[in-house]
């Protein structure tokens, strides 16, 4: 009973308990493990060989040891006008998180690794000039001692509206992210095109990924994304490894974009 446990992993949330899932082999179910681990503030992985299930324990009980923090969640309150369109954490455990709940859970804070997270805003048009406000951010955690420590912090975000743009460019490390993001999201497109029936849209999102993939050096997993390209225009499926594969390890590549880069 899916929606059961995930409702139980929202107890356990409550509770400060996260949840770590990994998918072994195949015929699982990919969402719902994204969904239960996510509402908790815990990763989900996809384990292909029997030596990543030993190294995905042993991260894990690594993790648990150098836990600085745990219970740590952010609320995010933003202007009237603006709207959160997603949240994706890139540190340590790149996922996307849901912003439907009023807080969103981030899990547990290393004392040597950084939670980075890359929020995505809808701002309105025709703003005006000036300065002007966009949310604020709250973050609440327990600091793991002989004697629990609730903490607490805040960040107001705002920017500067004008008709001159300052030439200064955007942070390395926010466009790195941002980029392989992208990559993150090609292989979603591709999936939701085949959803839909356009097995003509979904095979060029595979081919552009696997052509960008190759340009940035990731050049197995741009032959599994243009194997896949192949499978689709032929059997208008893609198979469950391959995109399970391209799912994950898209996922995977934003880690090393944005690990102690970004905050």
């Amino acid at each position: 009973d899916q929606e059961k446990c995930l409702d139980l992993a929202r107890e356990a949330s409550g509770l400060g308990i996260s949840i770590s899932a990994m998918g072994l082999g195949q015929e699982w179910n990919d969402e719902f493990l994204d969904e239960l681990a996510s509402s908790t503030g815990g990763p989900s992985s996809y384990i292909n060989t029997a030596n990543a299930v030993v190294q995905f324990l042993n991260d894990h009980v690594r993790n648990l040891s150098n836990a600085f923090a745990e219970r740590v969640r952010m609320s995010v309150a933003t202007d009237p006008d603006v709207k959160i369109e997603s949240a994706f954490r890139l540190a340590p455990h790149p996922q996307p998180l849901p912003t439907n709940e009023s807080t969103i859970q981030l899990g547990s804070l290393q004392a040597t690794r950084l939670i980075s997270v890359l929020l995505q805003f809808q701002l309105p048009a025709n703003m005006p000039i000036g300065f002007r406000s966009v949310a604020r951010l709250v973050v609440y955690g327990d600091i793991l001692s002989n004697q629990q420590q609730q903490f607490q912090a805040l960040s107001d975000i705002s920017l500067e509206v004008t008709d001159q743009p300052s030439a200064e460019e955007p942070p390395v490390a926010i466009l790195d992210a941002l980029g392989k993001l992208t990559l993150y999201r090609m292989q979603e497109r591709a999936q939701e095109a085949l959803a839909t029936g356009d097995i003509q849209e979904a095979t060029r999102r595979l081919e552009n990924l696997a052509t960008r993939l190759l340009a940035i050096g990731e050049e197995s997993l741009a032959h599994e994304a243009r194997a896949e390209a192949h499978r689709v225009a032929h059997t208008s499926n893609l198979s469950d490894q391959g995109r399970k594969t391209l799912k994950y390890q898209t996922r995977f590549l934003l880690l090393g974009s944005s690990e102690d880069k970004a905050e």
